[in-house]
């Protein structure tokens, strides 16, 4: 891999920007694709347009009969299976947009083996 130029960093840092419109409690992650050093799509996480913005589920111990009787320290926050991914709505807006030959700059690390592999093969940098 190449060694990242100022462009890069400054994309980074905008993925970064992007991360913090999410409404996620427990990971906000941005993405920003860009092409000639121009950004041309971006995406954080959350969920589809239309439903509420609770990306999260309370996940209980099986031993808690109601909130009053349990430490809030033993609940647990999970991502609900809903909820889209950065990267996937970047590349969604991109793929609308008739834009070819990107170069993805995400936030975070991609959420799954499958988005790693559309990063691959797009010849992007491996985020």
């Amino acid at each position: 891999m190449e060694s990242l130029t100022k462009w890069d960093y400054a994309h980074m840092e905008a993925a970064h920007v992007y991360a913090n419109l999410s409404h996620g409690r427990r990971a906000k992650v941005g993405c920003v694709i860009v092409k000639d050093n121009r950004i041309i799509s971006i995406g954080y996480n959350g969920m589809p347009s239309g439903w509420d913005n609770n990306c999260e589920y309370e996940d209980w111990p099986f031993w808690a009969k109601n909130e009053k009787e349990i430490d809030p320290i033993y609940v647990k926050l999970k991502t609900k299976p809903e909820v889209l991914h950065a990267e996937t709505n970047a590349i969604a807006k991109v793929a609308r947009s008739g834009e070819s030959d990107p170069q993805a700059v995400a936030h975070a690390h991609p959420q799954s083996d499958a988005e790693r592999e559309i990063f691959l093969r797009s010849g992007s940098l491996d985020p």
